[in-house]
């Protein structure tokens, strides 16, 4: 699997100029092709910058602190992006700009299933004949459509006290924690795919899912994934 990659870029639009005659110094964060900048707090008189070092050129204490500070904030970044790989959330510009931003991040909440779910398979549609084949993203959607049918009857038939007729709302169903997902989660949703879905497991061509309609599943329980 490709691993994402990330730049931190320090620059200033010497063409938008405060009236002090100085500019904002801007972080440019780049992942994979896609960008975004912020504005940080400290300016400087363009012909102080250089762009090839992305530093403030001289030696005079103003100069210091920006060069300072603008290393401070690469070290916060770097921290940022390990925190989210150790959160095992998808790596985003959103998500590290709301947590430089001081923001709440979703860190903070109890990830849900079907969430990190539908983040992996936007991950892999990316990547189709790349990293991955279209029949496997294929697997992994129609994992999360029946898990989520799974759900919805079971909610379905504690409120009706008997197993509900009608098809299950997928929509609207309620996402669950993370911590939710264990191996008795999931050895119900093998026989909810035997006895609903009449998917007998047997390696034929009649049963084009077999068995490794699960496997989806499996792979999230194991291993959540860390990128988008």
């Amino acid at each position: 699997m490709k691993k994402q990659t990330f730049s931190i870029l320090f620059l200033i639009k010497p063409n938008k100029l405060l009236k002090t005659g100085e500019t904002p110094i801007i972080m440019r964060l780049t992942l994979t092709g896609k960008r975004v900048e912020i504005q940080l707090k400290r300016r400087i008189i363009p012909k102080n910058w250089s762009q090839a070092k992305e530093k403030a050129i001289g030696k005079d204490p103003i100069s210091a602190e920006i060069n300072k500070y603008l290393e401070s904030i690469r070290t916060r970044i770097y921290q940022i992006e390990r925190d989210i790989e150790d959160d095992n959330l998808p790596l985003t510009l959103h998500e590290i700009k709301d947590r430089f931003d001081g923001k709440k991040s979703k860190a903070n909440n109890c990830k849900m299933l079907f969430e990190v779910f539908q983040a992996e398979i936007d991950r892999m549609e990316l990547l189709i004949d790349k990293d991955y084949a279209k029949i496997t993203v294929g697997r992994y959607k129609l994992c999360l459509l029946y898990l989520k049918e799974m759900f919805q009857t079971k909610v379905g038939e504690e409120k009706n006290k008997k197993k509900s007729k009608q098809k299950p709302d997928i929509q609207n169903v309620q996402d669950i924690p993370m911590k939710d997902l264990d191996n008795y989660t999931i050895k119900n949703f093998e026989t909810y795919l035997k006895t609903e879905r009449k998917l007998s497991g047997k390696n034929d061509k009649k049963d084009p899912l077999k068995t490794e309609e699960i496997d989806p599943l499996k792979t999230v329980q194991t291993d959540p994934p860390k990128t988008v």
